[in-house]
């Protein structure tokens, strides 16, 4: 991630319910003291452009508000062009996928692929019209960078819509905590290391950290019974376990072999986490590996607090 720009970025086209959302996410963001870079406000009268376009796409971290109007827009697809470019993409991006954007059914997605098709074709048959080829250089800049737009919108939009990204509803229903909490992580990772704690190098998994659960209460927590109910419960209790697509990310944060154990979901919310909850203890310190990813995205939160009391880690 060396060089890349430390600020927020966000990528979205102008009106309508994609500025509302970023006019949200911005006021989320300023909650947690974290600013967000967004052309509107940070592109100055005869500032260039491109050279914001530019600087969004070497973004350490970039959001993407996703709309039928930006994957039509030439600014937008050259925003996640740019950062296409740059290495570790998937972990550099955030999106917001609105209901109008049409990416998860390939047949929708080449609808978008024949509108950019269309204007190639277009300015292809315009500067066939002009009468002397000379001095056409940012003609010919715009066709290529169309013609960019076209070859890799199929992969970009491929890679957008195999992402959780949540419903805007989701996001809105708890002030993008989600987001901002995988937004500050990822910041996290670019923080230069405290004097003296120099990575190893070598496995880059490690156990959790802070205290542990007594062997007694685990072992309470493995039959069926009041104390596997109540620590069910209280993990239903916390937004990230009782919504289904958010349970999945959780369960996306564990070590592998416990994620893998866990399987897709094939029941109802309580006996999901149920399952999780006995697969987690299948393994050393697997209950803490999941009430830390949970915490890493809730915070210190209420039911998270319920949570690590009920298991002596309050």
């Amino acid at each position: 991630m060396d060089n890349y720009e430390s600020a927020v970025f966000v990528s979205y086209a102008w009106g309508g319910e994609s500025e509302y959302t970023v006019d949200e996410l911005e006021k989320a963001f300023a909650k947690r003291g974290i600013r967000i870079v967004r052309d509107k406000k940070d592109v100055n009268y005869k500032d260039s452009i491109k050279a914001f376009e530019q600087r969004l796409g070497e973004g350490h971290c970039i959001v993407l508000v996703i709309s039928d109007k930006s994957l039509r827009s030439e600014h937008c697809m050259y925003e996640l062009l740019e950062a296409d470019k740059n290495q570790n993409l998937c972990d550099r991006i955030f999106p917001i996928v609105l209901a109008d954007a049409r990416i998860h059914k390939a047949i929708d997605r080449v609808d978008y692929i024949r509108y950019w098709d269309t204007q190639i074709e277009k300015l292809n048959q315009a500067v066939k019209g002009v009468g002397v080829m000379t001095n056409l250089a940012s003609v010919m800049a715009d066709l290529d960078k169309y013609a960019r737009i076209r070859a890799s919108f199929d992969h970009l939009t491929d890679l957008l819509s195999d992402m959780n990204a949540l419903t805007p509803e989701m996001h809105a229903a708890d002030d993008f905590s989600i987001l901002i909490n995988a937004v500050q992580q990822e910041m996290a990772k670019n923080e230069p290391a405290p004097v003296g704690d120099t990575p190893k190098p070598g496995k880059t998994h490690q156990n959790p950290t802070g205290p542990k659960t007594s062997a007694a209460l685990l072992e309470q927590l493995r039959s069926p019974g009041d104390a596997r109910n109540r620590f069910v419960g209280a993990l239903l209790q916390c937004n990230s376990m009782a919504d289904p697509a958010a349970r999945q990310h959780i369960i996306s944060q564990l070590p592998s072999d416990i994620k893998l154990n866990i399987g897709a979901p094939n029941a109802g919310p309580k006996v999901q986490v149920s399952h999780i909850v006995q697969i987690c203890l299948n393994y050393e310190n697997g209950i803490q590996s999941l009430v830390q990813a949970i915490e890493a995205i809730e915070g210190n939160s209420l039911p998270v607090q319920n949570v690590k009391k009920l298991l002596g880690l309050g």
